[in-house]
């Protein structure tokens, strides 16, 4: 007979009392630093550029200590997650570094130096991967998840206190949205807290005979992400939520043969959901709806519009620069680093709503075809994943006290990767100028709980065979 220990370590929530809870606790409480969750950095003063370099080393200095120097090379048993890691290797040290910051500087009058400095999330960021996949794999996924439940909730509430009684408990921004008279309230670092829109639909995804634990402050800190981007109105992540609820529908129906995903209890809680945030923010809620209506009607191509992202063509400054450097792209530009104020003085050009032209333009067709392999193992490990949670179904519910919080977080994040494919003007957001240090996140959470996942079923269908023999 197996012994719980000897499978994927630790989805069981650690307490201080015991040994490593430090270790854990610590180490995730680093991962929201870094991500500067909440504005945990830049509203202490602190340079991000500098902080995020210190709890960088921070992290890997906890992984080392809780592996006991062996932790590189226990992932080296997962092939395609080492796969991943020389692809972003072999990417950034001859592209990016060879091409962008050596060879290619005619759109910088920056010293190399300053360019590296200026771009460090490109060779900092998917360095994280590591580390996060190591602590989910062999110490578990379920401290995450209630921190980051906790942590969520927690923000939710300060950032009401401080925006309705001028108390300010917590970093954000108030400015105008456009097409609406409200403004707009941006809790500063909340990417990361992102994930929670499609905790909410993973929880109703899974069955409860699965997971049935915690599922209440889950969709309580769910609904608590979600009054965070309904304050901020951002239009996509709407349309994300509802096209992520698309996708479960299916899933729900290939791997537990649910019917229906939304029960009457679901639906109940949905309207009520729907009629508290009109009472209590009825300004927001009119202008989410008028936000929605303006991606249908909006037909302008002022800056910023809707259709102008979509179409990938209309921002005419970003497109002139993909013709001149087609193949092998930009290379390093300053004004991809600047405020949209500052852009508009120079190029013209904006990152962080044309992700696919802004990457396209810095790294040109062979920097884009030579990041592909990257998304080849990603979503071939999402598919393999799916395929194999279907055939050991019988397992897992046979193991739900071992796989409860791996398979919740893996399901959000299938979610979440499969939004992020269909979101074609996203794409190459992992190398885009933005500095998606989220993204890099949830790539290595979704290949450890996958791991995990697959480890247990293949564990469990030893011992099913043992019996079987014996």
């Amino acid at each position: 007979m197996i012994v719980k220990n000897k499978l994927p370590s630790g989805n069981t929530f650690p307490t201080f009392l015991e040994k490593k809870a430090i270790v854990d606790y610590t180490f995730w409480l680093l991962i929201f630093a870094i991500t500067d969750t909440g504005g945990i950095i830049s509203s202490y003063g602190f340079s991000i550029r500098i902080a995020q370099n210190v709890l960088l080393v921070a992290i890997y200095l906890l992984f080392l200590f809780a592996s006991n120097l062996r932790g590189f090379t226990r992932i080296s048993n997962d092939r395609d997650f080492i796969k991943v890691i020389r692809i972003l290797l072999i990417w950034f040290l001859v592209y990016f570094i060879l091409w962008f910051t050596v060879l290619n500087d005619s759109y910088s009058v920056l010293s190399l130096s300053e360019r590296l400095i200026k771009t460090r999330h490109y060779f900092t960021n998917w360095l994280l991967i590591i580390p996060v996949y190591y602590f989910v794999v062999y110490r578990g996924s379920s401290l995450f998840l209630n921190l980051f439940v906790s942590i969520a909730t927690l923000l939710t509430i300060l950032l009401l206190i401080s925006v309705f009684t001028g108390i300010n408990l917590v970093q954000y921004n108030a400015f105008s949205r456009g097409f609406i008279e409200i403004n707009r309230i941006s809790l500063a670092g909340s990417d990361i807290l992102y994930l929670g829109l499609y905790l909410i639909i993973a929880v109703i995804l899974v069955p409860k005979k699965i997971y049935s634990k915690r599922r209440n402050r889950i969709i309580i800190a769910g609904v608590a992400v979600l009054v965070i981007y309904l304050m901020s109105l951002t239009r996509r992540y709407y349309f994300y939520i509802l096209f992520a609820y698309i996708i479960s529908e299916f899933l729900s129906h290939y791997l537990f043969k649910k019917k229906a995903l939304l029960s009457w209890k679901a639906i109940i809680g949905i309207i009520i959901t729907i009629t508290a945030s009109a009472l209590i923010f009825p300004n927001y809620t009119k202008a989410v709806f008028a936000g929605i209506e303006t991606v249908f009607a909006d037909e302008s191509q002022v800056y910023g519009s809707t259709k102008k992202r979509l179409s990938l063509t209309a921002h005419t400054e970003t497109t002139e620069l993909i013709k001149e450097n087609l193949w092998l792209g930009t290379g390093y530009m300053n004004e991809w680093y600047s405020t949209a104020e500052e852009a508009k003085q120079g190029y013209g050009v904006e990152g962080g709503d044309y992700i696919l032209l802004s990457s396209l333009a810095m790294f040109g067709i062979v920097g884009l075809v030579l990041f592909l392999p990257f998304y080849f193992l990603l979503y071939k490990r999402l598919i393999n994943s799916i395929k194999h949670y279907r055939r050991n179904i019988n397992s897992y519910y046979q193991n739900r006290e071992l796989i409860k919080n791996s398979l919740l977080l893996n399901m959000s994040l299938v979610l979440f990767f499969i939004v992020h494919l269909f979101s074609y003007p996203n794409w190459f957001w992992f190398i885009g100028p933005v500095g998606s240090i989220e993204i890099y996140v949830f790539t290595g959470l979704f290949f450890g709980t996958s791991r995990s996942l697959t480890k247990i079923s293949f564990e469990k269908s030893n011992e099913i065979q043992y019996k079987l023999n014996t």
